[in-house]
């Protein structure tokens, strides 16, 4: 769903398009509970972001009940988040780009198109029947979190590395790149024709971690290379 401006009406709304009309905040239950699915947790979350003005294109709990055997493996549910070509508080868009890093099971997805502007989408598994409502929780923790961090006026720890990858996944004049961000690494893709295709993998960050804590400086200037070689490469 989207929640910004246009002339479709609410009546008009059929389940499975995308929704192009601002979601009054009285509307917040009833259309929450549309695009949960029957999912609280995934309910929970769309209704708060209604509610606070968190702007959603897309989500899915998962459907593993529909897969055969082999396809449950890959089911996952997601939630897709959008930023305006003119989006000023950065600071967002960083600290939802940093939430992999609190669940090596949720992956965050960044890409810039002039159809869709800017997006972080969150994957989380759902091989299992509602096993994908646990990540939908910590995501909604996490925009809690965040909230209560600008209301206070308190520091807000930003990532420079995911910060760079940000900086650059939703440079407008892209467009046909992509990034994935992970717990452990961080992958570029690019689209060559209606494909998506992998084309750099940066070394896994927690074991740069531990070597950095060892080795400081040094592994330092080296890590941020590989950083910048990752995502400046072209094929």
């Amino acid at each position: 769903m989207i929640t910004n401006n246009s002339n479709e009406k609410i009546e008009n709304y059929e389940f499975g398009k995308t929704y192009t009309n601002e979601i009054p905040k009285e509307e917040a239950d009833k259309f929450a509970n549309i695009f949960g699915e029957g999912s609280p947790a995934l309910t929970e979350l769309i209704k708060y972001c209604i509610l606070n003005g968190i702007i959603t294109r897309a989500s899915c709990k998962g459907h593993p009940e529909k897969r055969n055997v082999l396809e449950k493996i890959l089911e996952t549910g997601y939630i897709t988040f959008q930023f305006d070509i003119n989006y000023d508080e950065n600071d967002f868009a960083y600290f939802l780009a940093s939430i992999p890093s609190t669940n090596k099971h949720i992956t965050a997805y960044l890409e810039s198109n002039m159809s869709a502007d800017r997006t972080i989408t969150f994957y989380v598994p759902a091989k299992l029947q509602g096993e994908s409502e646990q990540y939908f929780i910590l995501i909604l923790e996490q925009l809690k979190k965040y909230k209560m961090l600008k209301d206070n006026n308190e520091a807000i720890n930003i990532n420079p590395e995911i910060k760079k990858i940000v900086d650059y996944a939703f440079d407008t004049q892209i467009g046909l790149e992509s990034f994935e961000i992970t717990q452990s690494t961080y992958k570029k893709y690019k689209r060559y024709g209606g494909q998506i295709k992998k084309i750099a993998k940066c070394p896994a960050e927690n074991k740069t971690n531990k070597l950095h804590t060892l080795y400081s400086d040094y592994l330092k200037e080296l890590r941020e290379k590989h950083l910048d070689d990752f995502i400046n490469y072209t094929r």
